[in-house]
């Protein structure tokens, strides 16, 4: 029995919430229910029917009612309020028409008097309105949609043929017959317009061709097509690693849709990408969240050719403040068929989110996603190739897209393919097309090999280089490896020997590059060996991860390598072992004294050995496939010469499985002294870098480092007690000698040790490092600068080591051992400053006398005078204003002269007095003639 529905006049102005003059940026907002419809049931289910769009749009006609002074809302308020709704296709279309709310405004004020409601009272709609909102309810309920909305209300008015709605849109030049067919074309799609605010048309987009090229993964879009085909449950969540392609396969999907070669039940689909980073945003207040779910829910439903793809679909449940009120949400939807929709997560999250909500969960059926191998990443490369050309105006070869997918897998293991690759082959192309435009090369460039390896190198720090200068220093590892470790050559070859197997390709894929067990006395280069490797071989010497395995005596001291299982302090918290893997993939693990380790700590180690991965406490696989395992032991020193017993007496604190899976065990050999010699020279010279930072220059005597040698050397405790000694011995006396203000910057000294009563000397030498220009320095006693900014030298020095500067030529070091002398000149090495004329100076600009020369030639102070002969003692004896030194590097301004050879400076005075009367004489003889 079909009841009869009265409806009364609505007074809109009663109803909470309806006013509604401009529409916010901060959304829709919510239009609750009138009060006095509360009372009227028909009034309640009519205004219920109403979406908010309709309901802002009587909102406005109200408003419009108002301005006008009308008591009431007639037809054509109600159609300025339709205009009014801007962001409504419907709106849209008649904009499009010439149909503006100006200029239909004006139309009816020619139309429709002016009112006499000038007080500003509540208005409610008139018969006519109401008849035209009742028709728009029946047209609503006809359809597919469940709401009443703007081109409802439209149609209803023109369905209703008001004379005064009519009037206005024939006044403005427009057929009726012409909206009824835009409204018929916005039909089905004017619902959508809340699900365009937050989503994407992956659809549109593939029209347009903006999605990119997709290869592969046929049976996994084939598997979502299946899912979605079916009645129920039909909807998918796609499940993998980050950067497997899942995003990609809804791309895809919406490719063959617009294609067309999908199975005919989703061929008119549409797909929508939800963004949740949208939807939530603004969600301030309790239930926005929510109210923006049900609003695309309502709005797909009367749509059933939508897909709403989620992508991070765990978010819909995580996110917001009632993340569990918008699942359940979704829960009866999903199960009907109203909702349908494809999901994107990850595994981890997969888990933790959805899968605890075992309603939600049954609901979606999985895909699951692997990470493709290198042969099918580099067909999805291929497949790219020409988007990246196109956009960074370069090309790309095979090699390089081989090279992307190979190394990427090889090196970048936090990652997953294709993504990783893609990224390398993209940044690749970044660095030769801006390398091109800097170069204004002409010609396309070409992405090579090369320049992968070299994004590679940048990303990760692991020096992948050309197969040429890898092979080079592979070779000669050993070489380069002898220069810091001595005296441990089967160490440094089993090292050398399994670096170059992993280079070539030979060693397992599973396992670590190599892991070894030194063992020996303490002092040996165990440890050093480790840090030289990883230098070498490892980008630089920082890329050593050190674990002192003494620290790991305990039990519970498997939480400290991977973290703390959840429950316990610290949990949240990643382990040493493996966050320092993960944050430097390609390293040198050195795990020190391993024997101290407790043996629930070695058995976590196994894997680490066998199978090159470990899991931390939160799940996470860490990889070690790239690292070179190094512990050490000082098990069996007491018997070091003899393999087996060493290895005997690790069987007794190692388990078999342990010993089992290491490479190769390594005994060193006791440093004979000899070998710490060496290691000395290492030590003083790395002594001497440290002094020469703060600008002085310590060379030390042959005397000084046997001694040095002497005291240092101790069969049972290696190279350790030669630290030491260096530091009493050599850093020591300096430290206090530049304390004391003795040595500055810019000295040189020599340290040496008396043959007598072994105490160490420090002696400053002559030539400085770097001398100060335009500023008398003081050097030894009151030697100063001369006038080029050149230190003077002493004269009575005897060479004790050779110079800094090696001489080239014919040049040497002179008696001095300070000054090189330059190609040109004769060589007398007991008579060293005899130089021919045309003298040059030498490499560094030291020193030169020439017979004759210009005071712009060299950097002494000669200004226009010649080299006078040598004084009694050798010494140049230098005329002239310049500064000359004696033989304590006194400096003296004035007529030149040398300590020792005083009397030279009477005789001048006695020749200038004879010379002063000689004149006087010939004068007065020539006046007395």
């Amino acid at each position: 029995m079909e009841q009869t529905l009265r409806y009364q006049p609505l007074r809109l102005s009663s109803f909470e919430g309806l006013r509604v003059r401009h529409v916010s940026s901060f959304g829709p907002l919510p239009i609750l229910a009138p009060r006095k419809a509360q009372k009227h049931g028909i009034a309640a289910q009519m205004f219920d029917n109403l979406s908010e769009r309709a309901r802002k749009a009587l909102s406005l006609a109200e408003d419009e009612a108002k301005m006008h002074h009308n008591e009431t809302i007639g037809p054509a308020h109600v159609l300025l309020g339709v205009i009014a709704q801007g962001e409504s296709r419907v709106a849209q279309s008649l904009d499009l028409m010439g149909i503006t709310l100006d200029n239909a405004r004006a139309e009816m004020r020619r139309i429709i008097k002016e009112g006499e409601n000038k007080s500003g009272e509540t208005v409610s709609l008139s018969s006519e309105a109401t008849k035209a909102v009742e028709i728009a309810i029946n047209i609503a309920q006809n359809s597919v949609h469940r709401k009443v909305d703007t081109e409802h209300l439209l149609y209803g008015l023109l369905k209703e043929e008001h004379p005064d709605v009519r009037q206005i849109i024939t006044n403005l030049g427009v057929d009726p017959g012409e909206i009824y067919t835009a409204i018929k074309q916005t039909r089905g799609q004017q619902s959508l317009q809340e699900l365009e605010k937050y989503a994407t048309d992956l659809t549109r987009l593939a029209e347009e061709g903006r999605l990119a090229p997709f290869i592969g993964r046929d049976q996994h879009i084939e598997r979502v097509i299946h899912i979605l085909a079916r009645q129920t449950k039909n909807n998918a969540c796609i499940i993998g690693e980050p950067g497997v392609g899942k995003t990609a396969i809804v791309e895809g999907l919406a490719q063959r849709i617009v294609a067309g070669n999908v199975p005919e039940k989703i061929k008119n689909k549409k797909i929508f990408s939800l963004n949740m980073g949208v939807l939530v945003a603004g969600t301030m207040y309790r239930g926005q969240f929510e109210e923006r779910i049900r609003n695309i829910m309502e709005e797909v439903k009367d749509n059933r050719n939508t897909i709403v793809f989620i992508d991070e679909f765990h978010t819909v449940i995580g996110a917001g403040r009632q993340s569990s009120e918008s699942g359940d949400m979704l829960k009866p939807a999903l199960a009907r068929g109203d909702f349908q929709c494809i999901g994107a997560t990850t595994l981890e999250e997969y888990r933790q989110y959805v899968e605890k909500d075992k309603a939600l969960e049954r609901r979606f059926q999985k895909v699951l996603v692997p990470e493709p191998t290198v042969e099918e990443t580099v067909e999805m490369l291929k497949g790219l190739r020409k988007k990246f050309e196109d956009h960074h105006r370069i090309r790309f070869s095979d090699e390089a897209l081989f090279a992307a997918a190979k190394l990427s897998d090889q090196y970048i293991r936090d990652r997953f393919l294709p993504d990783k690759a893609i990224d390398l082959v993209d940044e690749a192309g970044s660095f030769a097309s801006l390398r091109h435009v800097q170069v204004g090369n002409v010609n396309v460039p070409i992405v090579l090999e090369e320049d992968i390896e070299r994004v590679v190198t940048s990303w990760t720090g692991i020096p992948v280089e050309r197969k040429s200068k890898e092979s080079e220093k592979l070779i000669n590892l050993e070489d380069t490896l002898h220069k810091r470790v001595i005296g441990q050559a089967e160490a440094v070859s089993a090292i050398s020997k399994a670096m170059r197997r992993a280079r070539m390709g030979f060693k397992d894929p599973n396992r670590p590059i190599a892991s070894f067990l030194f063992t020996g006395p303490t002092g040996v280069g165990k440890t050093e060996l480790a840090k030289a490797l990883a230098g070498t071989c490892f980008a630089s010497e920082q890329a050593i991860i050190r674990i002192d395995m003494s620290e790991y005596m305990e039990k519970n001291a498997v939480s400290r390598l991977i973290g703390a299982p959840p429950g316990y302090i610290g949990f949240d918290e990643s382990g040493q072992l493996t966050k320092a893997v993960r944050n430097q993939p390609y390293s040198v693990v050195l795990l020190d004294e391993i024997e101290k380790a407790h043996p629930d700590v070695l058995n976590l180690l196994l894997q680490v050995l066998d199978d090159g991965r470990l899991t931390d406490s939160n799940g996470r696989v860490v990889d070690f496939k790239n690292t070179v395992i190094i512990m050490t032991s000082n098990i069996g020193s007491y018997a070091i010469e003899k393999k087996e017993v060493v290895v005997d007496e690790m069987k007794k604190l190692l388990t078999p499985e342990f010993i089992n899976r290491i490479d190769e065990i390594v005994v060193f050999k006791q440093l004979r002294k000899k070998e710490v010699k060496d290691i000395a020279q290492i030590m003083v010279k790395k002594a001497c870098e440290k002094a020469k930072v703060r600008g002085v220059e310590v060379q030390v005597t042959d005397r000084f480092r046997d001694y040095l040698v002497d005291e240092g050397y101790d069969k049972a405790y290696g190279a350790r007690p030669m630290r030491r000694a260096i530091q009493k011995l050599l850093e020591n006396p300096l430290a206090e000698e530049m304390l004391n203000g003795k040595v500055n910057c810019g000295d040189r000294v020599i340290v040496d040790v008396d043959s007598k009563d072994k105490n160490v000397s420090v002696r400053l030498r002559s030539r400085p490092l770097w001398p100060k220009p335009n500023m008398a320095q003081t050097v030894s006693g009151s030697a100063k600068h001369d006038l080029f900014d050149t230190i003077t030298w002493p004269w009575g020095n005897k060479p004790h080591s050779p110079c800094q500067t090696e001489p080239e030529g014919a040049a040497k070091h002179d008696l001095f051992g300070a000054i090189t002398w330059p190609w040109e000149h004769k060589v007398k090495p007991d008579d060293s400053t005899d130089l021919m004329d045309g003298a040059k100076h030498g490499p560094v600009g030291t020193v030169t006398c020439p017979g004759r020369h210009k005071s712009a030639s060299c950097r002494t102070g000669l200004q226009g005078s010649k080299a006078q002969d040598r004084d009694r003692d050798g010494h140049i004896f230098l005329s002239g204003l310049d500064y000359t030194a004696g033989p304590r590097t006194q400096l003296m301004s004035g007529p030149a002269y040398s300590e020792v050879c005083k009397p030279a400076k009477a005789n001048y005075v006695i020749y200038w007095f004879l010379f002063f009367v000689f004149v006087m004489l010939f004068k007065n003889k020539i006046f007395t003639k």
